[in-house]
C-alpha cells in the first residue's frame, strides 16, 4: 500500500485540519511539535550509498578516481577494510560513502593531533 508523496501530504494536511475542527486551531501546533520530537528520538537511517569507484569524481572532487584506486589498494593498511568502504561486486568496486566519510573525518582528527 504505498502512496506518492503528495498523496501523503495531502492526508496529513485533511487530518489536521479534522483535530483542529475538532479539538481547536492550536492543536496543529501541538501536533508538529509531537512530529518532530518524535523523528528527533528516531532520526532516519540513511541507506548506504555506493559510488561506482569510476563515477567517484561525478560526486567528490577529491581524491581522484586514480587516487581513490590507490586507496582501495592499500585498503588494509589504511583502515578502507576497518570501516567497510570497499565493496565488490565481481569486478566492479564501489566505494560506500557513508564509510567513506566516517574514516575519512577518523582520519582527519587523528592526523590533526
Amino acid at each position: 500500500m504505498g502512496f506518492s508523496k503528495a498523496e501523503i501530504e495531502n492526508r496529513i494536511n485533511r487530518k489536521i485540519e479534522y483535530v483542529g475542527n475538532t479539538y481547536g486551531n492550536n492543536i496543529k501546533e501541538v501536533i508538529l511539535d509531537i512530529l518532530s520530537l518524535e523523528k528527533m528520538l528516531h532520526p532516519e537511517q540513511k541507506e548506504n550509498h555506493l559510488i561506482p569507484l569510476p563515477k567517484w569524481n561525478d560526486y567528490y572532487d577529491y581524491p581522484t578516481v586514480s587516487g581513490m584506486r590507490m586507496k582501495v589498494f592499500n585498503a588494509e593498511n589504511n583502515g578502507f577494510n576497518d570501516y567497510g568502504v570497499v565493496h565488490r561486486e565481481g569486478k566492479r568496486v564501489f566505494i560506500d560513502e557513508q564509510a567513506y566519510l566516517r574514516w575519512r573525518n577518523r582520519n582527519s582528527v587523528i592526523s590533526n593531533s
